[in-house]
């Protein structure tokens, strides 16, 4: 009830012209204080609660010089493992560990969207949908990597790359499949043509549907142990993942749902370009928001890697979409846009409540 209350409320803020910026300050806060409560409910705290029991507190690892304690069989990354003993020092309460990190992840949230739309309650909307109840209230690891991915953004539009890369080898540290970022820095900010995408699209799809036969599974198996640790025995845990849970009906609704995001994105590119309002900001989040539909449909047998990475992109396609519907020029057509914006997170949100998120 707690969730339907607050995709309300931001509902009903997503139609103002623009947003205030106290009030978007105050839900920020909300959001990170009720974060502890959603989390308790998570299927996935009991285990990080048991982590933070099981590790010593941090001057205790480095008077010892003894880090067995954050060796469990969870395997946790250092950098969490690392911020797990530091709060240790202070509080046996794993949930003053979750309202300080909540707090730091809904900051570079914050700074991210503030200021690139008129009305941030338009972006904050689906990140609450797809991002904050299925990753941040669950999997904190994998929310701090992508809150720190989002804020080294900036740092790909500056063309600043050992930034970049010391930003995303810090969010590495909270969850390796950040490390698969890293090469992205190459791509994100070029322009690519509509007619190449649409083949790059059209391909995809016949691998999809095995018109063209390959296994990115095949493949990978063979090659996960020419990478480095960190990022080839996560491979290999993903892929042991893959081969116990069994393949998934490819004809789900969301492969029809990301070749109509296609469609719209490519249409939504072009309008914002005609009328002068595609920066460089914008192409960096279009190349990401169609990243993430390539990786759905070439990687298709690779699920349980999908999952988790495309939590790092699934956002990026409303900064598109979010920046169209402002640019429409009557208020009735605005009004629409928001509507349907509205429509397919509730859509998305009931699949997610059903599923427990």
């Amino acid at each position: 009830m707690l969730i339907v209350i607050i995709f309300l409320i931001l509902s009903a803020f997503s139609f103002y012209r623009r947003d205030n910026g106290l009030t978007i300050k105050l839900v920020m806060i909300f959001l990170a204080g009720i974060s502890i409560f959603l989390s308790s409910k998570s299927s996935d705290f009991p285990i990080y609660e048991g982590y933070y029991e099981k590790v010593q507190p941090l001057y205790t690892v480095l008077r010892h010089w003894d880090f067995s304690s954050f060796d469990t069989e969870e395997k946790f990354e250092i950098g969490y493992a690392l911020l797990n003993s530091f709060f240790k020092m202070f509080t046996a309460h794993v949930a003053i560990l979750y309202i300080f990190s909540n707090a730091f992840i809904l900051l570079l949230i914050y700074i991210f969207i503030r200021k690139k739309t008129l009305n941030s309650y338009k972006v904050l909307l689906p990140y609450f949908v797809f991002v904050f109840i299925s990753i941040q209230v669950g999997i904190i690891r994998q929310a701090i990597s992508i809150a720190i991915f989002f804020f080294c953004i900036r740092f790909i539009i500056s063309k600043d790359f050992w930034r970049y890369a010391i930003g995303i080898i810090l969010a590495g540290l909270f969850h390796r499949t950040a490390l698969f970022l890293l090469p992205l820095y190459f791509l994100a900010n070029r322009k690519f043509s509509n007619r190449l995408l649409w083949i790059i699209f059209g391909i995809g799809l016949m691998i999809y549907m095995q018109i063209i036969p390959f296994s990115p599974l095949t493949l990978l198996e063979g090659t996960a142990n020419i990478f480095l640790p960190s990022i080839g025995d996560k491979l290999v845990f993903y892929l042991f993942q893959n081969k116990q849970l069994g393949a998934p009906s490819k004809f789900t609704q969301g492969i029809f749902e990301n070749a109509i995001v296609f469609c719209l994105l490519i249409w939504a590119r072009k309008e914002l370009i005609k009328k002068g309002q595609y920066d460089s900001f914008l192409n960096v989040c279009f190349n990401f928001a169609i990243l993430y539909i390539f990786i759905y449909i070439y990687l298709f047998d690779l699920y349980t890697f999908i999952y988790r990475l495309n939590y790092f992109f699934v956002f990026f396609k409303f900064m598109i979409i979010a920046k169209y519907i402002e640019s429409l020029e009557w208020n009735y057509n605005r009004f629409i846009g928001t509507l349907l914006l509205i429509f397919y997170c509730a859509i998305m949100l009931t699949i997610r409540l059903i599923q427990g998120y």
